[in-house]
């Protein structure tokens, strides 16, 4: 701290993951995940320092120019953001120039001033240590203040249900996110899939015609759907007017249908999305997960200067992200065929991030990249992504329905939200749900909600049951359980900063 000897390198590597740790606190991203990246940045510091050591053979001036690259490094992507906001590349080139001049700028001083920068540490190594504990601070009030909610965020499982003899029937949960209702898609994309909703009912499906979600963001709508309940009681635990998104996630692992199931011999498997929050389930027997997932060390490479400075050497690039999320797609698919094949009874979770941009697959299932992705409009891409998921459903529903009738699966094909409307895509933090029009409610809250429930001469199916009712009705019905309907309640939350405070706007939606 006092100058002796320049530790600034070494807070300064570790600053950028913890910063981005600490603006990311909503559960979706462990503590174990800074892990590899925090040793990668301390490595890489101290091996640059040691460089500078051997052509400077003195630890402040090897210290300094180590803190130069680090803050260039680090700070590139950031810098690239703010000059270039969509994307366009046109900064890029600009950028690497200015930072080696800045580098040719500090190597210099540091051979014309060689006292003046034995002074800098002083200065330097309590700036790097501050700015390292300003943001451990947040990250530890999290982990700290969030750990009793986590356990109480847990829903039991349900005991009073049994098996119901013979051949078990498998069961299908099959997330489409943001598959928009067909209302939505005639009124604000000018497209009818009717087509798709006549398949459907033409392979025995119901298809609701009046279903909303209960919550307009994927991890409330799926904690609701896949515990069976409404959220009202998480929201009095944590707070109404907290903002730790933690307990909502921690209410995704284990949850309430998958330990039931489990709890009468069913085996779990989880087909994971690229989304952290359904990426993997420490509870599900098997975990089907794609083997590139989105990092947080990805996310944090991103945003140093090794991608650019990578593509102006000629060096190869990482496997785009965009890459990596349509071979997940036929990842998921095939996982589906693979389950099929097991002979125990099964219970399948499978979220699949389609239409959900990134807008990765064409209609006739090709490829498409970022570019080609920019020539289209919004609706474009998202309708041709739409066919494609229409068409792979179809082909995964034909496989699962190919024995036997008297073993045919239970299936449930489901949206949790429909697409973003346009306000909420230009600025998620700021959009107010309260003060949301009724068209944009529509949208995002319109899904498609298909049952397939084979053996039942009355499944008690009706054109308003909306997700939290999905798995109260197949337990009840196939499994003896005392699960009474819940009303088919909408409620949305006011922003993003008060994930719990909630407002029912069911009559806004069903008048």
């Amino acid at each position: 701290m006092k100058g002796r000897f320049p530790v600034h390198p070494l807070f300064l590597a570790l600053f950028p993951v913890i910063f981005i740790y600490a603006r990311n606190l909503t559960g979706e991203v462990s503590p174990g995940d800074l892990v590899v990246p925090l040793l990668l940045s301390v490595a890489g510091a101290s091996l640059l320092a040691l460089v500078f050591w051997c052509v400077f053979r003195d630890v402040h001036r090897a210290g300094f120019a180590t803190s130069i690259v680090i803050v260039l490094v680090f700070s590139f992507g950031h810098v690239e953001n703010k000059l270039d906001p969509v994307g366009l590349g046109n900064a890029e080139g600009l950028l690497l120039i200015e930072s080696c001049l800045l580098l040719v700028a500090g190597i210099v001083a540091i051979v014309r001033f060689r006292e003046g920068i034995h002074t800098t540490t002083r200065v330097l190594n309590p700036v790097a240590i501050f700015l390292c504990v300003i943001n451990i601070v947040p990250i530890v009030r999290f982990e700290m203040g969030t750990s009793e909610e986590r356990l109480e965020a847990r829903f039991a499982p349900v005991t009073h249900i049994e098996s119901s003899g013979g051949t078990e029937r498998d069961i299908y949960y099959l997330i489409f996110d943001r598959y928009a209702a067909n209302q939505t898609l005639r009124d604000l994309y000018d497209f009818d899939n009717g087509a798709f909703y006549g398949w459907l009912e033409a392979a025995g499906f119901y298809v609701a015609p009046d279903s909303l979600a209960n919550y307009p963001k994927t991890i409330h709508s799926l904690v609701s759907s896949l515990n069976m309940t409404y959220l009202d009681d998480l929201a009095t635990e944590v707070g109404r007017d907290s903002g730790d998104w933690a307990p909502l996630t921690d209410a995704l692992a284990g949850f309430r249908v998958a330990t039931s199931l489990q709890g009468i011999g069913y085996r779990y498997y989880h087909v994971g999305s690229w989304w952290p929050g359904t990426g993997i389930d420490p509870a599900a027997d098997v975990n089907l997960s794609f083997d590139s997932p989105v990092e947080f060390a990805d996310i944090l490479l991103d945003s140093t200067m090794v991608p650019a400075l990578g593509k102006w050497l000629g060096v190869r690039d990482r496997e785009s992200f965009e890459r990596r999320q349509y071979r997940r797609v036929w990842f998921q698919f095939d996982a589906l065929e693979r389950i099929s094949r097991d002979p125990e009874p099964t219970f399948t979770f499978a979220h699949f991030l389609l239409p959900h941009p990134p807008y990765i697959v064409d209609a006739d299932g090709s490829f498409v990249s970022p570019e080609e992705a920019a020539k289209e409009s919004r609706s474009e891409a998202y309708l041709a992504q739409l066919a494609f998921t229409n068409r792979e459903i179809e082909d995964v529903v034909g496989d699962l329905l190919s024995g036997p009738e008297a073993e045919d699966p239970i299936i449930v094909i489901q949206s949790d939200e429909g697409p973003h409307p346009v306000e909420l895509d230009r600025d998620e933090d700021a959009f107010v749900w309260t003060e949301a029009t009724d068209a944009e409610l529509g949208e995002k809250l319109r899904i498609l909600n298909a049952y397939y429930l084979p053996g039942l001469e009355d499944p008690g199916l009706y054109g308003t049951i909306s997700p939290v009712n999905t798995f109260r009705l197949i337990l009840s019905m196939y499994f003896g359980a005392d699960l009474p309907l819940l009303p088919d309640n909408t409620f949305v939350f006011e922003r993003k900063a008060y994930p719990y405070r909630f407002t029912d706007v069911t009559e806004r939606l069903r008048p």
